[in-house]
């Protein structure tokens, strides 16, 4: 991972064999930023 300048972002590469990996290590990622910044939780819902 590696953070953008002026603290604007944060960018993760990931590489696998499997979009069902990649989506639950997303999640993960998203959890811990949703936890650390806004102090919320995340439900893994999304809007279709």
């Amino acid at each position: 991972s590696t953070m953008l300048p002026d603290d604007s972002g944060l960018l993760v590469r990931m590489l696998c064999n499997s979009s069902e990996l990649i989506k639950t290590e997303i999640y993960s990622i998203v959890r811990i930023a949703r936890k650390e910044i806004l102090n919320a939780n995340f439900t893994n819902i999304r809007k279709t």
